[in-house]
């Protein structure tokens, strides 16, 4: 759950799941070109009645890569036939701008916070390093563990 204010004024309580990467839509992986990715899935927008295996009402994906400069990065909102393509120009562009722009106030510590705890059952997403296998995409950690089984 992530509450918000919307530009307007209009509190909502939107559910966010995060989708791994080898079970993605195959539209949604064609435009992860980083090395980093994290995709969130909105569930429901109210919080109310949430089915955590609902279908995506659409999508976020936050892609990142490191470059001689520092890290360079692209969000996408990808709607849903749930979403209209209104709301998501009208209130996802103006979150998105917002987001962005406070990104180096809060990342540097979140990152340090959560990237310490490496254990996969208090922390699965410690890292959103993705590997790719032909024309799959899975998360390097999960690699990793396939290749010490």
């Amino acid at each position: 759950m992530a509450p918000q204010v919307r530009s307007d004024g209009a509190l909502i309580k939107p559910c966010i799941r995060w989708e791994d990467v080898k079970n993605l839509p195959e539209e949604i992986k064609s435009i992860i070109v980083f090395d980093y990715v994290v995709v969130a899935a909105a569930i429901s927008i109210t919080g109310e009645n949430v089915d955590e295996n609902a279908p995506p009402i659409g999508y976020r994906i936050h892609q990142w890569g490191k470059t001689d400069f520092g890290v360079r990065g692209r969000s996408t909102a990808i709607p849903t036939e749930a979403e209209s393509s209104e709301r998501l120009l009208n209130v996802w562009v103006l979150h998105a701008q917002e987001e962005i722009t406070n990104f180096q106030a809060f990342l540097p510590q979140l990152y340090r916070l959560w990237s310490v705890v490496k254990d996969p059952e208090v922390n699965p997403y410690f890292s959103f390093k993705i590997a790719r296998k032909g024309n799959k995409i899975i998360y390097e950690r999960e690699s990793k563990e396939t290749s010490s089984k």
